[in-house]
């Protein structure tokens, strides 16, 4: 069988297992068919006429048949010149006319079946037929109550975001490390060169100062002066003196330091909060005087690690000791510390330190046994002191006593490093000070960013979270507000636009801004804006940006640079949280098409940089700037892997009387990242090297390694840490000895005689926990059980805070008001005991007696005051209070916000259900939960109260991974869900380990099953495909804003519109011929939209200017081919029909609502609840499956989808007619793509060869297809197509042809059946409750709120359109205005009470 095309269009040939034998087989058959039916008698039961003048004439007949259904070509209706070439279309243009596709002036027909559609209030364009002379109109005079009333919530916006602002420091969550890591790093090479730098640079002051000398007597070439030699006048005196005092001052703060921390009992306890006072003096006091703070601190580090080694009965003899048992964990924090301190105080304060105190330095490290440090240490001092101090900095090795032996490390410098201070190794990546930067040395990945602003061009930026990617943002900022505060005219001034996808987001930016710049920040989302016109910075979203940018009075080109922050978010990213008005990804995309300024996009998360690039470049090659990728790969903090898998027959975990009592055993189990792998994934994947190890876990996979490799083992030297790095080992050493290892683990994986090496090496890191045959508990049952477990053992291992993500609503819900209610529970409890009732008892009374004394004796005298204290103080009672006890609260005494503060936010929640109460509760026990739909002051208040360190739990789905502010310790993975991408994955992991306030970072999987966790931590990142930016909608607002600008501007602004016809994000990731033939469909994708959008009528017919209900789809663009479809009904008389008919108000609004309910958010009703259907019970509280449509509407929708699919279908026909788009042909199998038949070439060789046989007579009547897949058209079917998920699901798979694209209905089956839809909506308004929606119609709770929602915003916008229409004195439109503003008016209150 074969299937042709027409010559010059797509070929399409098939041949099923065509060869020479095949050839001849058929030939043979043909010929004894042949036979048979000329025979007089047969031995079959029925006669055969089927001679090859027969077959062919059947063959013929349809092809006939299939060409008499098909209706005469497409005419495209005529637009204007102007518009063709401003929009660069005009070769699609010239192929139309030239193949005689464009109809003649304007004869053509409208879909609309309605004549007088022109005289329509819907129809009316907004703008008058002829201009009319401008109207002088007096200003709007502002009352003096308007005037008030602007001022107080202009303060109210100011004093919230100020409260914002405060709460970003993060001083709430910032815990004092006592040693952390350092972004400068400092190594013998580097101090090296800037010893060699200043001697060059002072010998080039004095090669400047020769002859240059002064009048005075010190000598030729000497600066001189007027005084003697050596005379030193009052002004020096006075300043040496002052200086003298002010050193005096700060020593004296330093003992005063030193003083208060050895008044501490405990050792570590002086040495936290001598630690804390140095850091705070740091800055104020003279690096002099820090040399004794410090020293001090290491005498203590020292005496901390003694503690950990031995046991000393007595501190006056200290021979007498007994060392910790070897068998116990040792706990190596002491000699961490004695390590970190003293290379920073060497580092940093080497020129002010005695050679004494590099001695005692020294001798420590000698005690430790660390022989390379101690060499180290002193080359620092002697180069620091140009080589000065060489013998008096020397220590000379003296015996060790018994206690000091005791104290050896026993390990070499480089393993002490690996093992256990790979979290405080230095971080640097070519760091140099830069002017155009305060506060910190920029690496050379951020100079390069500080170039590219500087020559205003564009860049995409992958970095790490927290790895320091932001601070361009705010330079970006600086530098344009910088440049307004020049100009002398404020209509000038230029404007940064931050984009942000989610609204939490941008409050938290707009926040930041104000604290660096004050306010010259404005706000805009859907439902919020402030001070948008006269800002010089706007936060905004990607939907509201893309009004702004469509909006032909909005002045775009004052944009000076714009940011595009978490710019993955182009694909859709699975939190679930976007309302109709935020858009999806595709919104992306429609904004950097339009920006007519440079951009910053920033991410952390991109799998393909260079492939995103190349797109990005399209939008920027008009304007002829280019578009650089600067990417920095490494995270500042570590992350270590954790699963919780407790003993689930340990009862006492699900017992719990108290957060602050530890479990017996921790149930955390450590997860190496390689463990994860398999020896397939290493040998034919690049998995491994998207895994980041610590140091701690590449020595672990060296050692087993080593212990594995028996004959292998001298490939393996040059990796030994010992041999591999010398002394201070820097955090990029590590980076580069990681990469080295991992070649050498994938070329053994690949060799046949090391791989078992490899496999063993996968077994031993697995464990038995981890093993492939081990299972993790996953039941959403187990994580409502052990949650409360899982959080305690965080709290008492000084894991939290934390961020629990959980990516169903419903789940983090039930997690919040589960554990409060445990935390109650076991509060109310102890509160019953008799012991605790008697104390609380006695307690009141002395609290009344007290109130009566002060109540009485106001004016007592200080005595008695004091005697008053005293008695207070003698209180001894325990026990706290209901709702402060930190037992039932994850909060410690000292901890949280101010109670100003705090209840600031707290009242600014409206406790309007239980539900809301419960979560408010849950604040005071350090608890909180954050999803899209909870109440934005609720949301606000977590996020303010965690960075303030009031929360340490927040239960969140993936609202809290977009970039907001909330550093954490732990992040906890709690449940599986199929919206947990790699992407969201990296992305909510990152919240980590935030620089600046931990180290490392944990991460806890918490109820997913191993092979999910396996997956996600060795799945490559998302590779950011895209859509097609190109449909009716966008199309309608690109005319809206061409047609709405003066005449003599649209060329101007043309070129920016023109932006939306660049090549997508989609074709970008296709091969070279692929890509071209996207492109070309998409451009004839936007001629056809014009077409359609001018028979809707949804366009002037002249004019091109969009009609009056061209507004309502451009508003509901969210929903498209909705807002399509509803604008159709409008324009048929369809709705002011219903809203006119005779029937009562109640039978029009159910007939309206019907209509509604059929064309938007229609879901299919499943066959499960279909049989359950309660249409018949009158009493039943959900119908469940919708009622069908009136017979005229039945007919009215199918007339739209036949109208639409047919001009799309003809148009599509005929573009790929005039261009050879074949890509491949199609000669496999769809899916396996399996080879079957020849190639066109040998076919046509083939049949030309043979013209009497079968296959080249059915070749010459073969019916033409297309569009159509030629594996379906085997079948019979044509280039016809009878809804939209048939074209799109059997068309030919090299056209880029997809059910978006079409802008016709999609409720019908391959077939062209019409589904039977969910009754949800219609249930919803009938009884309001989410709970039926759960269980009667078969959605879960967080799909359902969003259903809901999206529901609401469109009866709203269709309210506020109806409302705002012209000549609404009209009797007929004020019925139809009426009927919507009911409908709106009551489901928002059901809505209401749905939220609440």
């Amino acid at each position: 069988t074969k299937i042709c095309a027409a010559s010059g269009s797509v070929e399409s040939q098939e041949t099923i297992g065509w060869s020479e034998e095949s050839q001849k087989r058929v030939d043979s058959i043909w010929s004894f068919i042949s036979q048979l039916s000329k025979a007089e008698s047969s031995f079959l039961p029925v006669k055969l006429n089927t001679d090859a003048t027969a077959v062919c004439n059947h063959q013929k007949q349809a092809t006939t048949t299939g060409n008499d259904q098909s209706e005469e070509a497409p005419r495209l209706v005529n637009i204007s010149d102007e518009f063709i070439n401003d929009m660069n279309i005009s070769d699609i243009e010239k192929r139309i006319k030239d193949n005689g596709l464009l109809s003649e002036g304007n004869e053509y027909t409208t879909f609309a079946p309605n004549d007088n559609v022109a005289e329509l209030a819907y129809y009316h364009c907004d703008e008058p037929d002829e201009p009319e002379e401008p109207v002088e109109v007096a200003p709007r005079r502002i009352t003096r109550k308007q005037k008030y009333y602007e001022r107080l919530q202009r303060q109210k916006y100011y004093t919230y975001t100020e409260k914002v602002a405060a709460s970003l420091g993060g001083k709430g969550t910032t815990v004092h490390h006592v040693v952390s890591a350092r972004s400068d790093a400092i190594t013998l090479n580097s101090l090296q060169e800037e010893m060699d730098a200043k001697k060059e640079a002072e010998n080039n002051e004095k090669g400047k100062g020769k002859g240059k000398g002064g009048k005075g007597r010190s000598g030729k070439g000497g600066k001189g002066g007027k005084g003697k030699k050596g005379h030193i006048n009052r002004k020096e005196q006075i300043l040496a003196k002052n200086k003298e005092k002010m050193l005096q001052a700060d020593k004296d703060q330093i003992q005063l330091a030193l003083t208060a921390a050895t008044e501490e009992e405990k050792t570590t306890d002086r040495i936290f909060l001598l630690s804390k006072k140095l850091k705070a003096l740091r800055s104020k006091v003279d690096d002099s005087v820090l040399v004794s703070g410090y020293m001090q601190l290491i005498e203590w580090c020292m005496v901390q690690w003694r503690e950990e080694c031995v046991v000393v009965d007595s501190e006056d003899d200290l021979d007498d000791f007994e060392e910790v048992d070897e068998s116990s964990v040792r706990d190596y924090t002491g000699a961490v510390r004695v390590f970190r301190i003293s290379y920073d105080t060497v580092q940093l304060y080497a020129e002010h330190m005695s050679p004494a105190d590099i001695r005692k330095i020294q001798q420590h490290f000698h005690i430790l046994g660390l022989r390379e440090a101690v060499k180290e240490l002193y080359q620092f001092y002697v180069l620091k002191h140009d080589g000065n101090y060489e013998k008096e900095a020397r220590y000379r090795a003296k015996k060790l006593s018994a206690l000091e032996k005791a104290l050896n490390l026993n390990m070499s410098f480089a393993t002490f490093q690996m093992l256990h201070c790979g979290h405080l190794m230095q971080r640097s990546f070519n760091s140099k000070s830069d002017e155009r930067v305060v506060g910190f040395k920029p690496d050379a990945w951020q100079r390069e960013l500080l170039d590219i602003v500087d020559s205003k061009q564009s860049a995409l930026v992958v970095a790490p979270t927290s790895s320091g990617k932001t601070f361009i943002s705010y330079y970006t900022m600086k530098q344009v507000i910088e440049a307004n505060k020049k100009n002398k005219y404020q209509s000038k001034a230029q404007l940064v636009i931050y984009i942000a996808p989610t609204k939490a987001l941008v409050r938290q930016v707009a926040a930041e801004v104000y604290a660096h710049y004050g306010p010259i920040v404005g706000i805009q989302t859907s439902q919020y804006e402030q001070s948008v016109e006269n800002c010089q910075v706007l936060v905004t979203v990607p939907q509201c940006l893309e009004e702004l940018l469509l909006d032909p009075k909005w002045n775009s080109k004052k944009i000076a640079y714009c940011i595009l922050d978490e710019i993955h978010c182009i694909q859709e990213f699975g939190t679930g949280e976007q309302s109709l008005d935020e858009g999806g990804s595709i919104v992306w995309e429609h904004v950097i098409n339009l920006l007519p300024c440079p951009f910053l996009a920033l991410s952390a998360t991109i799998g393909n940089p260079e492939c995103f690039r190349n797109w990005l470049a399209f939008s920027q090659e008009r304007y002829h700037r280019e578009v650089r990728v600067v990417t920095h790969k490494y995270r500042w903090a570590d992350l270590k892997l954790q699963v919780y898998n407790p003993d689930l027959d340990d009862e006492s975990l699900l017992q719990i009387t108290a957060t602050n009592e530890a479990p017996e055993k921790s149930n955390l189990s450590h997860l190496h990242p390689v463990a994860s792998l398999s020896l397939t994934t290493i040998q034919e994947e690049d998995s491994l090297f998207h895994l980041r190890l610590s140091p701690e876990e590449l020595y672990q996979l060296y050692h087993i390694l080593q212990t594995l490799a028996g004959d292998f083992q001298s490939e393996l030297e040059e990796l030994d840490p010992d041999k591999y790095f010398s002394g201070l080992i820097l955090r990029y050493d590590v980076f580069e000895y990681e990469t080295k290892l991992k070649n050498l683990i994938v070329a053994w994986s690949r060799d046949e005689q090391k791989v078992s090496v490899i496999e063993k090496a996968l077994a031993e890191l697995s464990g038995t926990i981890h093993s492939k045959d081990a299972e993790y508990p996953s039941s959403s049952q187990f994580c409502y059980d052990y949650f409360l477990a899982l959080l305690v053992e965080l709290h008492n291992n000084e894991k939290l805070p934390a961020l629990v993500f959980s990516l169903d609503r419903h789940r983090c819900n039930r997690l919040v008001t589960d554990l409060v209610k445990k935390l109650d529970q076991m509060e109310t409890a102890e509160t019953q005991r008799p012991d605790y009732q008697r104390k609380l008892k006695e307690y009141q009374k002395r609290q009344e007696k007290l109130g009566k004394k002060k109540k009485k004796n106001r004016d007592k005298d200080e005595k008695e005051a004091k005697c008053a204290a005293d008695a207070t103080n003698d209180d001894n009672f325990t026990a706290e209070l209901p709702g402060k006890d930190e037992r039932f609260s994850f909060l410690r005494k000292g901890e949280g916000a101010h109670d100003d503060d705090k209840q600031f936010w707290i009242n600014r929640i409206s406790q309007t259900s239980d539900f809301i109460t419960t979560l408010v509760n849950g604040l005071d026990r350090g608890i909180g939960v954050h999803h899209g739909a909870l109440p934005s002051a609720y949301r606000t208040a977590v996020e303010v109260l965690f960075r303030s360190g009031h929360l340490k739990v927040v239960i969140s789905t993936g609202t809290l991974s977009l970039g907001i502010n909330m550093p954490c310790k732990t992040v906890v993975f709690a449940g599986d869900s199929h919206a947990l991408t790699p992407l969201s994955f990296h992305q909510m992991s990152g919240r980590a380990g935030r620089r600046g306030y931990d180290d490392y970072g944990n991460i806890v999987f918490f109820g997913i099953s191993q092979y999910r966790v396996f997956s996600l931590l060795c799945a490559k990142l998302t590779t950011l495909t895209g859509g097609q930016p190109i449909n009716p909608t966008v199309t309608l607002r690109l005319l809206n804003c061409y047609y709405q600008t003066e005449e003599s501007d649209r060329k101007e602004i043309a070129e920016r519109l023109r932006g939306l016809l660049s090549p997508s994000l989609y074709s970008t990731n296709l091969s070279e011929k692929e890509a071209t033939i996207h492109r070309y469909h998409s451009r004839w994708l936007f001629r056809i939209y014009v077409d359609i959008l001018i028979r809707m009528p949804l366009l002037e017919r002249n004019s091109l200017a969009p009609t009056n209900i061209a507004s309502l789809a451009m508003q509901l663009f969210n929903t498209e081919p909705s807002n399509l479809l509803i604008s159709y009904f409008f324009l048929s008389d369809a709705i002011d029909e219903i809203a006119n008919q005779v029937d009562n108000q109640q039978a029009r609004l159910n007939s309206l609502f019907l209509v509604l309910c059929h064309i938007f958010r229609p879901i299919p009703v499943t066959a499960y609840l279909a049989s359950h259907n309660s249409q018949s019970d009158d009493e039943a509280s959900s119908l469940i499956v919708l009622p069908e449509l009136k017979e005229d509407h039945v007919k009215l929708l199918a007339s739209y989808n036949r109208q639409i699919i047919q001009q799309f279908v003809k148009c599509i026909l005929s573009a790929h007619e005039m261009e050879d788009t074949t890509t491949q042909e199609q000669s496999s199998l769809p899916f396996s793509s399996v080879p079957v038949g020849s190639s066109p070439g040998e076919f046509a060789e083939a049949v030309k060869s043979k013209p009497d046989s079968l296959v080249a007579k059915l070749d010459e009547t073969a019916r033409k297809v297309i569009i159509r897949s030629p594996f379906v058209s085997l079948s019979g079917h044509s280039d016809e197509f009878n809804s939209a998920q048939e074209l799109a699901d059997t068309c030919n798979l090299s056209l880029p042809i997809d059910i978006d694209q079409i802008p016709a209905s999609s409720l019908q089956d391959i077939r062209g059946r019409y589904l039977r839809l969910n009754a949800y909506a219609w249930d919803f308004l009938k009884h309001g409750k989410r709970k039926l929606l759960v269980h009667e119609n078969g959605f879960k709770e967080a799909n359902a709120w969003e259903l809901i929602r999206d529901w609401a915003e469109i009866l709203q916008k269709l309210s506020l359109y109806l409302t705002g229409l012209p000549k609404a004195n009209d009797d007929r439109l004020k019925r139809v205005c009426q009927l919507f503003e009911f409908l709106h008016k009551e489901f928002q209150e059901k809505f209401d009470r749905f939220n609440n």
